[in-house]
């Protein structure tokens, strides 16, 4: 085995593999090419991608085509290699076969006194001995006949050797593996075995190819025999192949496997020769890729890098610095077209600034004329003109105007000049709206006389459109005769259109102001600028100590207007009271309109109240004559109000709310008048807010209350009805008069929940009473016009009627002959309903108001009411005349008829002898509360039938 150890040190030699080769592959071809000032350019990111895609492109394929070489190579060696090893194998145990067959025929035939032959000298040339050591076995004995005792297996396994077996496999008696021969010499099986022990030389000994690769047996059971080289004599992977060499059929023993192997880094020498070589091909393609991408990196990308740097500075405001590429190529047109771009833009960033700061000067500005001077400034400069002028129209003719004109290179404010503008009526006629040049010298050029006088040659004129009229010009003026490029037209019709959004600015904002500070359907002051205009006037009386006089103006029964004709009606009736009220004041005098119909006048320096009342007189006097309206002529009057300053008030609060409290006086008066403020008016005034609050809260805490006054059947004396009067409790005031809250309650809408009140809280009562057994033919309740125009008041008094169970003509609902006087249909169709779900409808205070008779055949009234004014008192043949006739129309008509305010036995026998059926009065009796009035209906009838009174 010696012989195969020389081989290990090239066995174990370790290839040189890619990973070695990897390992600061970069880094030495950096440090060798030398080349920081190309590789110094590819810093960023475009030129480090175009650097990676030269890079993949070059190495890529190169690297592929490597990788199958040497995958392909590698495959082919490795099968070549293991065919060779399988090869080898095959032979090597061909020839160990054939020793074991020559070393077996030679102890055959070889005689016992030759024996030592065969152990001492070799045989066949070989120079080996064929064996170890040759010993005779029979039962009884085992004689060692040849060579090294040592070499031979423990004679207790000797014996236990078997006939038929011709190899064998054990230990030496040293513990070494040994193979063993065993031969009968004669065909008697009587005679002694011949057992030798192979030498190992001599059987094991390799081809001559054994120095390149390993050999090794193996038996069937894995134990092993021989190995021409020792594991670890082998480095690395190994590439191996086996070839079983059977012996059983001829020796009887196990077959053993022969394997040869050969270190893989060995068979695959070429293929590491062939790596590195790639590598370094590579690596110079790496290098030239470097180079030459490099290079054009440099060329290509440097321009780019300068219009980046170029491109912040726009970013940062900076167009003054061109960018400057001389590369002769694309990028050169690049950078040419980029600093066209870049004058462009800064050009149209100036141009735009300047824009700007017009549109936040026509923003903040709230007057015209410092807009036209900034804007001219600006044209000048943009526009590269000798000259700018803006002529602005008169509003009220079209004709003359005012023109602004800055000339020469100064900053100086603009000339004006007022002149006629002639052009303005070609202009309207259809001339371009878009601008169109004008020449000196040329016709219809006169209006531009100021210009051509300062030098000016050749005009831009812009007409400047505001809705549908053409309200302004723009004229640019040069004092050259050239074709105006596009660049500045279009320019100018950015000025234009700027100049039209101002003038439509002020234009709204003329309009705003007229919107916000006059009414819009008498064109008189509304209520903000007549405050502003009387503290003005209060301002002025201060300072000069003077008065001021304020009149609060308000038209009686406007409403009625409203109601019968419409609102347009009504409109048209306000315009032409305020243009009669504003025919009979100074000029110094303001007059306006608060809302609705109420007006007021500032009079300022007065001097006596004497001046007051001819203005209050003149005012009234003026609305004396009949209004038109729809082809009829209608009356309406107004009660005036008037407080002064200072002795009325000191502040435009106070006057105002002086002369609306005198107004109110004015009215409760007889309207159609005027009153001046009184101290004691506020006194009333405070009293009626405080009555109102309270009265809002007297629902809610119980403090009002009915009582009931009784109807009486003037032929029978009984008591057949009740009238329910409503009654307040103040807790501090005491029983407050209806005459004083009932207004108030109407005027504020509280009439409605207090008039449902009265209606369910009578018919609870009457169900009270009928439940106790007193009965009582019906009981009245008034119903205001609110109350009955109420869009649910028919179910509501429905629902009272259902809950209470008040039977068809026991509630009778009172209304007024005012109420009959608004929306007269309307009315009829509610009064109709009620009628139509068992309630009876009585006129109250028939006579006093201004309805006309024939509505009493219309409208489904079952009850008259006549009122206590035509109550007779003296009899003296005049004083009864009006309770006469309405008493026989109310015959004639089939009406019931109720007489209020029966006083005493003569006015009561009066009414009984014309016809009256029911009166009611003091006479009969006062209103009481229920209880009381409960008592009433038990006791007698209220009076004597006719025939017992004494007259």
């Amino acid at each position: 085995m010696t012989s195969f150890l020389p081989m290990t040190a090239v066995l174990s030699a370790r290839p040189v593999t890619t990973e070695v080769c990897k390992t600061g592959a970069w880094q030495r071809l950096t440090g060798a090419l030398k080349m920081p000032a190309c590789f110094a350019c590819i810093a960023g990111n475009l030129a480090r991608r175009t650097f990676l895609m030269f890079v993949l492109c070059a190495l890529v394929p190169l690297a592929i085509t490597g990788l199958i070489t040497v995958n392909q190579t590698t495959r082919y060696l490795t099968e070549q290699t293991t065919r060779k090893l399988n090869s080898e194998a095959k032979s090597y145990g061909l020839q160990l076969f054939s020793r074991i067959e020559l070393a077996q025929s030679a102890l055959q035939i070889t005689r016992p006194e030759d024996l030592q032959n065969l152990v001492v000298h070799a045989t066949d040339n070989n120079k080996a001995p064929l064996f170890d050591a040759i010993a005779s076995v029979t039962e009884e004995k085992i004689e060692v006949l040849a060579g090294n005792a040592e070499r031979l297996v423990n004679p207790d396994r000797l014996r236990d050797i078997s006939p038929d077996r011709q190899m064998w496999v054990n230990l030496d008696t040293r513990g070494n593996t040994a193979v063993y021969l065993v031969v009968r010499p004669e065909a008697d099986s009587a005679s002694p075995l011949l057992v030798a022990t192979f030498n190992n030389d001599y059987l094991w000994q390799p081809t001559r190819q054994s120095s390149l690769y390993s050999i090794c047996v193996e038996s069937s059971l894995g134990k092993r025999l021989f190995c021409s080289m020792a594991d670890e004599d082998i480095v690395g992977e190994k590439i191996d192949s086996s070839w079983n060499l059977f012996l059983h059929a001829q020796f009887g023993v196990e077959d053993w496997r022969i394997t040869t192997s050969q270190a893989r880094s060995f068979a695959l020498a070429t293929v590491s020769l062939y790596q590195r070589t790639l590598l370094g091909a590579m690596l110079a393609v790496l290098a030239l890729v470097a180079l030459f991408s490099s290079i054009n990196i440099r060329r290509s990308h440097q321009p780019l890098e300068q219009m980046i740097s170029a491109t912040r500075r726009i970013a940062g405001g900076q167009f003054n610095e061109p960018l400057n590429v001389t590369s002769g190529d694309e990028y050169q047109e690049l950078a040419q077209a980029f600093n066209s771009m870049s004058s462009n833009l800064d050009r149209q960033f100036r141009t735009l600034s300047m824009l700007g700061q017009i549109d936040r000067f026509i923003l903040d500005s709230p007057s015209l004329e410092p807009i036209v001077e900034v804007m001219l400034i600006q044209a000048r400069e943009l526009l590269a003109c000798e000259l700018a002028a803006i002529a602005l129209f008169d509003t009220e003719t079209e004709t003359l105007g005012r023109l602004y004109v800055l000339d020469g290179l100064d900053t100086a404010k603009p000339k004006v000049l007022r002149m006629g503008l002639p052009l303005l009526g070609a202009l309207r006629e259809g001339s371009e709206t878009e601008g169109y040049v004008v020449n000196r010298g040329e016709p219809g050029t006169v209006a531009l006389q100021p210009l051509w006088e300062i030098g000016v040659h050749q005009c831009l004129v812009l007409p400047v459109n505001t809705r549908t009229r053409v309200n302004a010009m723009l004229i640019l003026g040069h004092r050259s005769v050239a074709e105006v490029p596009a660049a500045q037209r279009q320019l100018a019709r950015e000025l234009k259109d700027r100049l039209a959004v101002a003038l439509t600015s002020s234009e709204r904002e003329q309009a705003l102001f007229q919107q916000a500070h006059y009414d819009s359907l008498t064109e008189l002051p509304n209520r903000l600028l007549f405050k502003d205009r009387l503290e003005q006037e209060l301002a002025h009386a201060r300072r000069d100590s003077s008065n001021v006089a304020l009149l609060f103006l308000d038209l009686d029964r406007f409403k009625n207007i409203n109601d019968s004709l419409g609102h347009s009606a009504g409109d048209q009736l306000l315009k032409l009271a305020a243009g009669r009220f504003a025919t009979q004041l100074r000029d110094i005098d303001t007059i306006a309109r608060l809302g609705g119909d109420e007006f007021t006048v500032i009079i300022p320096q007065v001097r006596n109240t004497t001046e007051i009342s001819r203005v209050c007189e003149r005012l009234l006097r003026c609305l004396q004559r009949p209004f038109t309206l729809e082809g009829l002529d209608y009356f309406v009057g107004a009660s005036i109000g008037v407080a002064q300053f200072p002795n009325n008030g000191g502040t435009a609060e106070e006057l105002l709310r002086n002369a609306d409290t005198a107004m109110y006086r004015a009215k409760d008066q007889g309207r159609g008048g005027y009153a001046f403020y009184e101290e004691s008016m506020n006194q009333e005034a405070r009293e009626r807010v405080q009555l109102e609050g309270d009265l809002r809260q007297a629902l809610a805490r119980n403090e009002l209350a009915l009582h009931y006054q009784p109807q009486i059947d003037l032929a029978s004396g009984q008591i057949i009805g009740a009238e329910a009067l409503l009654r307040w409790n103040h807790p501090q005031r005491g029983m407050i008069s209806p005459l004083k809250f009932i207004p108030i309650a109407e005027d504020t809408g509280l009439i409605v929940p207090i008039g449902e009140w009265v209606i369910k809280t009578a018919c609870a009562q009457l169900q009270q009473w009928r439940q106790q057994g007193l009965e009582l033919r019906s009981i009245s309740v008034n119903v205001a016009v609110p109350q009955l125009h109420t869009p649910d008041f028919v179910e509501r008094v429905n629902d009272i009627m259902r809950h209470y169970q008040i039977q068809p003509g026991m509630l009778e609902l009172e209304v007024t002959e005012s109420t009959l006087a608004t929306d007269i249909e309307q009315t009829t169709r509610i009064l109709q309903t009620l009628s139509n779900t068992g309630a009876r409808i009585a006129i109250d205070d028939f006579g006093t108001g201004y309805s006309s008779l024939s509505y009493l055949q219309k409208l489904p009234i079952d009850v008259l009411k006549i009122d206590r004014a035509f109550m007779p008192t003296k009899f003296d043949g005049k004083d009864q005349v009006i309770c006469d006739a309405v008493l026989a129309l109310a015959h004639a008509l089939g009406k019931t008829v109720i007489a209020e305010g029966v006083e005493n036995a003569e006015q009561m026998l009066y009414l009984q002898s014309n016809g009256c059926q029911i009166g009611q009065g003091y006479f009969f009796g006062k209103p009481v509360a229920g209880k009381a009035f409960a008592e009433r209906l038990l006791e007698r009838p209220m009076h004597k039938p006719p025939d017992q009174i004494a007259v």
